[in-house]
């Protein structure tokens, strides 16, 4: 889909400057990451399930290894993986746990953990507003969306708070509130799916890397499709780069 694309095409342009090692991505889903990086990362997923809410679509890719689990204990050592990822995590997680969610991806990771996710009040009501369009246009809002709502969204002070302990954190923005609206409309409208996956096959399904030129021709056209990554944001990025032991 159009969306996982976009989303994830930042977070593949982070690791592809890691060396590939291992990998966690918490919160994956059916799909998650697998596919979209270079086959030399070892990747492991946790998910408290793989249903995608009832929706699944496709595997999370051959080689992966399944754990069912929590993000909130993650059951892996200190330093367990060269890279963590959770991508649209954390407005699932309740807010009194959300510390302790960031506090454990931080934990786990030896080099690198990216977490990213909606934040802020402009980006709770733009998720407003994409509700009542799919309740006006499908009935109801799909249980994401829904959960979005219930839960609201961390701050991006609170991501970085919450990494901190960990190393050197850096946020940045990562697609304008219009963008993610524009296309949230798009995928509830009928027969979408087969228009967004077109559109997330001819960016190269959010893959980062290959030949130079045509890769940086994908990532100006998916950086154009994200709004530019402007202000008002939509989701916001923590880069946590961990310290030395």
């Amino acid at each position: 889909m159009l969306n996982q694309a976009l989303r994830y095409r930042r977070v593949t342009e982070l690791l592809a400057a890691q060396q590939p090692g291992t990998l966690l991505e918490v919160g994956s889903g059916s799909r998650g990451i697998a596919g979209l990086i270079s086959p030399a990362w070892r990747i492991t997923s946790l998910d408290r399930s793989f249903d995608d809410y009832g929706a699944t679509r496709t595997g999370s890719g051959s080689g992966v290894e399944r754990v069912i689990g929590d993000v909130t204990a993650l059951p892996f050592a200190d330093r367990s993986f060269d890279a963590v990822v959770a991508l649209d995590l954390m407005e699932h997680v309740p807010p009194q746990l959300r510390a302790k969610a960031l506090d454990e991806l931080g934990r786990v990771a030896a080099a690198v953990t990216i977490v990213g996710c909606p934040c802020g009040p402009d980006a709770l009501a733009s998720d407003r507003r994409l509700a009542a369009r799919y309740e006006r246009l499908r009935g109801q809002a799909p249980g994401w969306l829904t959960e979005h709502l219930e839960n609201g969204f961390p701050t991006a002070a609170e991501l970085a708070a919450g990494l901190a302990p960990h190393g050197e954190v850096t946020c940045f923005d990562n697609e304008s509130v219009g963008a993610h609206e524009a296309i949230g409309t798009l995928e509830a409208l009928p027969l979408a799916w087969t228009v967004s996956a077109v559109a997330a096959r001819a960016l190269g399904g959010g893959r980062s890397g290959g030949r130079p030129r045509a890769d940086a021709l994908r990532g100006a056209v998916a950086t154009r499709l994200r709004g530019g990554d402007s202000a008002p944001s939509y989701r916001t990025i923590a880069l946590l780069r961990r310290s030395a032991p």
